[in-house]
């Protein structure tokens, strides 16, 4: 046995490190899709802040010739390649066996596969080799484990055609790139077996290329402008080839228009938007990157590739849809796109103030932004409004966006997003962060029967799209972008739909806009239309409060632990529940469970430019009588004050400090629950009227939502009456329901407590079946 398994032992080993191999294969293959440099996601890392200040320094090291995921194919290989030293070095002559693992020889290590590395910092590519035969690099293939555990980030993935493994290095902010493709030679492809790359591919020269992808309008165009020499053998190129109809339709567009007019000379501007699509070198799609630059023949002239995968992956080079990628020639490589490109014309700020019509916003760009607008290494998406969409403002906002105004200080960065947002990008809705961190809407959808679709952001549509800069795009709109924490309380009410509520406050002289700081909570507009002059004035004052205040969901206040004081006198109880099947980091601007007095906040956190708004489901009441004299103001409570008065609880609930609740039955409910004789035998016995008194209170102030919380098994809060009673309420049907009888009339405030009207009488208690424990009776 001792001999067999010392024959066996090699083989197991060779199966241990090929098995480690096909992991990684595997799991590359897997998430090919995913990292794809083709199709990365929008958040590329190129487009990330890596703020990391791990203080190590950036390590020079091959990189690993690794198939699948970094950091198993590498563990792998360094405890394989020890185990195969160790173990031949001891019985033999230390060469391993290659006949086991030639079958494993992934396709990028067989014959002509080219190898190319490049280095960059940040965004800017500061070397770049290429090697003739990946097969010169085999010993280098190798890094350490503790390259990796030293912070160096390693990813490779496979998709076939390339090969292709990135290291990122990070020291205090700077982001440090190497990369490695390995890739077929020109000229070869994939065979089908998977050994290398030994497929001879017919390739032509670029004309004959453009002639068969039928893009004869470029072609024609070169040779008409004399740069057919750009194009011939002797040169190396890589061409962003327009179509034949994208091409048909420049002289229609606006930006053409504006150039022409700008140069008054047709040629050079063709001969200008030409060498403006030309790079000079080979440029294949893998090698891109989000937010690369590249220099193109026309001098100055830069093109910008970006990617986007909402709400599908999508590349762009200065804002043209590429639709088609990679189609090879002798001499060079040939993607197309889907519109002509125009020549990027100057900085973002070059643009703005060159243009007369964009004066205004100008003049409201601080210095901070003034410099990145400058900064030739900057990708910023600039929303600009002319001097025509300002003065269409209100002359009052017009004022206080030129004044002092703090709300308005932030206006121009509202209109700025950190990275290039082309249109092709938005298709549908999506959500956009600019730079001051608020989100923007956009969408673009077509309008009625009109061949070209709008784009919008939030509420401006945008008239001329893709300026294409060289640090950025700009977007020209119709209309100036006013958040909701710019504007007076007044005016975010009438853009709320609370058109009536305002309306309310005006005529009552209650200037809430005026106000240093405010909260509103407001109610639907339909709740103030039954009150006399003097009640709506106190009613609207008890939804004012003379302060900010602004709901976490993360920091619950508990049931009424905070009370706020508002404009009309009342201490209104405010609580925020954090529940514990509540998320800790719930959005601050979503509903949250939180109420004020007896009403939910339905929504939370509506920042004005001198306050917050909070939406409540009804209006906040304002005591005006304590509870006792609350009950004889209504007739149809008239029997319960009566036996209330017979009974031995009077003096607790005609008392300031009572505050609690009085669960009131009606006379009909009375009427039809108890005959005369019963009635007449709660008054003859004190002992039966006091406990069917005590049924009907509560020793708590509870709101309705209160009382509701308080039902099922696994509530954390029960409530008794003074009878001993549990009480559970609940909705059924729509109805709310309180130890058995359907409330009437819920929340009604008294300056010492609450009252809530019955339909039926809370009967004696009774042992509940579990049945009716858990919920589950009709």
């Amino acid at each position: 046995m001792r001999t067999l398994m010392l024959i066996l032992l090699p083989f197991l080993l060779v199966v241990t490190v090929a098995s480690a191999e096909r992991y990684g294969e595997k799991r590359g293959h897997r998430f090919a899709r995913k990292e794809s440099a083709l199709y990365p996601s929008y958040e590329d890392a190129s487009d990330k802040d890596d703020n990391s200040e791990e203080d190590f320094p950036f390590i020079d090291v091959a990189f690993p010739a690794l198939t699948g995921d970094a950091e198993v194919r590498d563990q792998a290989n360094s405890f394989g390649e020890k185990i195969w030293d160790s173990f031949f070095n001891g019985f033999g002559n230390g060469q391993k066996p290659d006949s086991f693992l030639n079958w494993m020889q992934p396709w990028w290590k067989g014959p002509n596969v080219c190898v190319r590395e490049e280095e960059r910092v940040g965004n800017q590519t500061i070397t770049q080799e290429e090697s003739a035969d990946v097969t010169r690099a085999d010993d280098q293939e190798r890094t350490s484990i503790r390259s990796i555990f030293n912070g160096v980030s390693t990813s490779c993935v496979d998709l076939g055609d390339f090969y292709k493994c990135v290291m990122k290095v990070t020291r205090k902010g700077e982001k440090k790139t190497k990369t490695r493709i390995y890739e077929c030679c020109h000229g070869y492809a994939r065979s089908d077996d998977g050994k290398g790359c030994i497929k001879d591919v017919e390739l032509s020269d670029l004309k004959s290329t453009l002639e068969k992808l039928n893009l004869t309008r470029f072609l024609e165009a070169v040779d008409r402008i004399g740069l057919d020499h750009l194009i011939s053998e002797e040169s190396n190129y890589t061409l962003f080839v327009p179509s034949n109809a994208a091409w048909d339709a420049l002289t229609d567009s606006e930006q053409f228009k504006v150039i022409v007019t700008k140069t008054n000379d047709r040629n050079e501007l063709t001969r200008d938007v030409l060498t403006g699509h030309i790079v000079p070198g080979w440029h294949y799609s893998y090698d891109w990157f989000d937010e690369m630059v590249v220099n193109t023949t026309e001098p100055d002239s830069q093109l910008r590739i970006n990617f986007f995968s909402t709400p599908s992956p999508l590349s762009t080079a200065n804002c043209a849809r590429i639709t088609s990628i990679n189609h090879k020639a002798t001499n060079g490589i040939i993607h197309q796109i889907d519109s002509v490109m125009m020549p990027p014309d100057g900085t973002l700020w070059d643009q703005l103030s060159d243009d007369q019509q964009f004066s205004k916003y100008l003049s409201l760009v601080d210095e901070n932004l003034q410099k990145r607008l400058i900064n030739p290494d900057e990708h910023l998406t600039v929303l600009a409004f002319t001097d025509e969409v300002f003065n269409r403002l209100p002359n009052t906002v017009r004022q206080a966006i030129t004044g002092e105004n703090k709300c308005y200080k932030d206006l121009i960065s509202e209109h700025v997003f950190p990275h290039t947002v082309c249109s092709a990008a938005i298709n549908g809705k999506a959500k956009i962060r600019n730079i001051a961190g608020h989100y923007i809407d956009a969408s673009q959808t077509r309008a009625n029967d009109k061949e070209e679709s709008v784009l919008m952001f939030n509420d401006a549509s945008v008239t001329s799209a893709d300026r294409i800069a060289t640090n950025g795009v700009l977007h020209v709109i119709d209309n100036v972008i006013l958040l909701e924490y710019m504007l007076d309380t007044m005016e975010v009410l009438k853009r709320r739909g609370a058109v009536n509520f305002a309306n309310m406050l005006t005529d009552n002289d209650l200037n809430v806009q005026n106000y240093p700081e405010v909260t509103l909570f407001v109610p639907p507009d339909s709740s103030f239309q039954e009150l006399n002059e003097e009640d709506l004035k106190k009613m609207l004052e008890t939804h004012i409060v003379p302060d900010t205040i602004e709901l976490d969901p993360r920091r619950g206040l508990g049931e009424n632990e905070s009370l706020v004081t508002t404009q009309s006198g009342n201490d209104v109880p405010l609580s925020l529940c954090s529940g514990l099947l509540q998320f800790p980091f719930t959005s601050l601007s979503t509903s949250i469970n939180a109420h004020v007095g007896c009403s939910q906040i339905v929504v939370a956190n509506v920042h004005t430019c001198n306050g917050v708004i909070h939406v409540i489901d009804k209006p906040l009441t304002f005591a005006k009588q304590p509870v006792l004299e609350l009950l004889k103001s209504r007739a149809d409570l008239s029997q319960f004050v009566h036996m209330l008065e017979a009974s031995g609880l009077l003096d607790v609930v005609d008392n300031d400090d009572f505050d609690g609740t009085v669960l009131a039955p009606t006379n009909a409910a009375m009427d039809s629950a108890l005959s005369t004789d019963d009635k007449q035998s709660l008054f003859d016995d004190t002992d039966k009227l006091d406990m069917f008194v005590k049924r009907h209170i509560i020793r708590e102030k509870l709101c309705e939502y209160q009382l509701s919380n308080a039902m099922g098994p696994f509530s954390m809060r029960r409530y008794r009456a003074l009878a001993g009673d549990m009480l559970n309420g609940r909705r059924i049907r729509g109805k709310f329901e309180l130890g058995g009888s359907t409330v009437s009339k819920t929340d009604l405030r008294a300056t010492n407590g609450i009252v809530h009207i019955l339909e039926r009488p809370i009967a004696r208690r009774r042992q509940l079946t579990l049945w009716e424990i858990f919920g589950f009776n009709a």
